[in-house]
């Protein structure tokens, strides 16, 4: 199935995003298509949760979860293993699917790759103690850019509480026949009911 939000309306080619321009740009053609510059983030109340939850099942991408450090992955549907983006160990698509709650919106990339290599090298010059294992990572072509989704949700709550609050102070006093001070603290209760 085709995603016409991705394919050029003047060639038919695939457009992908460019950071440097903060547009989509055609693989073959070059043509650009402006992204909407105002982004909106919708908060979601918690009672909202199970309802958000996508529980059937995704016809273009397939959802499994990492057994090695937990993270859900999206993989294409023809694809049957790959490793994960996060600790590179091995997925297998025979792995539990899970249910995914879909993020509203994206925000892209703000640094192109290439300017990755030249900030995160400038950065770890900096740094005397860092591995040498470190230090060629980007050379070995092992950063990559990955998408994290968070979702916010808003929710009320109210409880009872008792506590004891405190002010403090300065209280005088005679030791050995000298006035000295010190600092005293006057507890009270604080509670709070409904």
């Amino acid at each position: 199935m085709k995603n016409d939000n991705f394919s050029c309306e003047n060639c038919g080619g695939m457009m992908r995003f460019d950071s440097r321009t903060q547009s989509l740009k055609c693989e073959n053609c070059g043509t650009e298509k402006e992204l909407p510059r105002t982004l909106t983030w919708e908060r979601h109340r918690l009672n909202e949760y199970d309802h958000l939850l996508k529980k059937e099942k995704n016809d273009t991408l397939t959802i499994v979860e990492c057994q090695s450090c937990g993270a859900t992955i999206e993989m294409d549907p023809h694809i049957s293993s790959g490793k994960c983006p996060y600790c590179n160990s091995n997925i297998v698509i025979s792995e539990k699917a899970v249910s995914l709650l879909e993020p509203d919106g994206l925000r892209p990339f703000g640094i192109d790759q290439r300017d990755v290599g030249r900030i995160f090298s400038n950065w770890v010059k900096k740094r005397w103690f860092a591995p040498n294992a470190l230090k060629t990572l980007y050379q070995a072509g092992k950063i990559m850019g990955i998408y994290l989704p968070y979702w916010s949700f808003d929710n009320n709550a109210d409880c009872d509480y008792t506590a004891l609050g405190g002010i403090d102070r300065t209280e005088t006093y005679y030791e050995d026949g000298k006035e000295k001070t010190r600092i005293v603290t006057d507890w009270y209760s604080v509670k709070c009911a409904e």
